[in-house]
């Protein structure tokens, strides 16, 4: 059985976890924990519980720092994710400006993106989630009447009475993720395997030398 942790966000995400799951070839030797919290709620996990993690955002930056051990498998956004996103908040609010809060490569095509709905807008690429309510407060003093971004950027929005839409996670960033954790899980299980072979047979051998060709074939 290969282990996961997926931590999200919010509910409807954990839905379409639960479906891509239902549906993957290999759902029998998946054994999955599906959690909804945010990443201040994030609690210790113990090295060796799950053979990987599956987050997002913020929360895949606190996994990858606190649990070294255990590979953590990014939720991307995707393009589609944020055109999706910014045409939300453009119908549901009419907003004068946009504020788009987030980090990594994705945010590069937002200006693109505020073209095509001829909105006003600005990009906040924030790395920590500490930094989020600072942020806010920078967008709102900067005319932002509206924020797009993740979920913890959403919470700090509307405390700061903005409007705000969350990016959401389609079926196909969750079941890419979902394949990478598999095969992530599989090569350090079979690198492993490699590993202890080697050390059986240097271990067992009391004189001489072993030599490991370019293919992998110990040579003594």
């Amino acid at each position: 059985m290969i282990r996961l942790l997926f931590i999200v966000p919010y509910p409807e995400l954990e839905e379409t976890v639960r479906l891509v799951l239902s549906r993957h070839p290999q759902r029998d030797l998946l054994d999955a924990d599906i959690r909804c919290i945010t990443v201040e709620n994030i609690p210790e996990i113990p090295d060796d519980t799950y053979d990987a993690i599956i987050a997002r955002g913020y929360t895949a930056m606190k996994t990858l720092d606190g649990c070294q051990r255990t590979p953590t498998i990014q939720l991307s956004i995707t393009g589609y994710d944020l055109v999706r996103a910014v045409s939300e908040c453009c119908e549901t609010y009419h907003p004068r400006k946009i504020a788009v809060c987030g980090f990594g490569q994705q945010m590069y095509e937002v200006k693109t993106i505020f073209h095509f709905f001829h909105v006003d807008g600005e990009i906040y690429d924030t790395i920590r989630h500490e930094d989020l309510k600072e942020t806010v407060a920078r967008a709102k003093a900067a005319g932002c009447d509206a924020l797009v971004g993740g979920y913890s950027a959403n919470l700090q929005a509307r405390l700061a009475g903005l409007n705000a839409v969350v990016f959401r996670t389609g079926e196909d960033a969750v079941l890419r993720a979902l394949n990478e954790a598999i095969h992530t899980v599989e090569r350090i299980r079979q690198e492993r395997i490699v590993s202890q072979m080697y050390k059986t047979i240097i271990y067992s051998s009391k004189d001489g030398l072993l030599f490991v060709s370019r293919d992998g074939t110990i040579l003594v």
